[in-house]
């Protein structure tokens, strides 16, 4: 269903999806795990994310670790680990994406040259048919 309302997120690889929370809360939380004195609700709310339609997932998560990085300070130290995680998040992300991309291209190299093997076999052999049954 596309609703006016709809808020879509364009991901890396150019698709657009539709926008769910569920995601941003699943990542703050794996980010905060087994850290005492952190909250990812206290990182999401910091952020201040206003979402937009056509907003980029690097744009979310950059907005996210900046916010983890401001709530630093003396009295919450771990907040710096969940930058860290954060940011690994999106240094991994983006490595699997383009990593992904480098497969489709090395797998292109190699499927396309059998490809056009096989589309010359076909019209060879179309060819060869047409020739035995006189049509030209």
């Amino acid at each position: 269903m596309n609703k006016k309302s709809d808020l879509y997120i364009l991901k890396r690889d150019g698709r657009k999806e539709l926008l769910d929370i569920n995601k941003i809360h699943k990542m703050t939380e794996a980010a905060c795990e087994g850290l005492s004195g952190v909250s990812s609700s206290q990182v999401e709310m910091n952020s201040g994310l206003q979402f937009r339609d056509g907003m980029t997932t690097d744009e979310i998560q950059e907005i996210l670790i900046k916010s983890a990085n401001d709530l630093i300070d003396l009295e919450n130290p771990n907040y710096q680990y969940v930058a860290a995680r954060l940011l690994l998040l999106a240094y991994r992300n983006t490595y699997m994406e383009n990593l992904c991309q480098r497969k489709v291209m090395c797998l292109c190299d190699t499927l396309l040259p059998q490809i056009s093997n096989v589309e010359c076999m076909i019209n060879q052999s179309y060819q060869n048919f047409l020739m035995m049954n006189g049509t030209n």
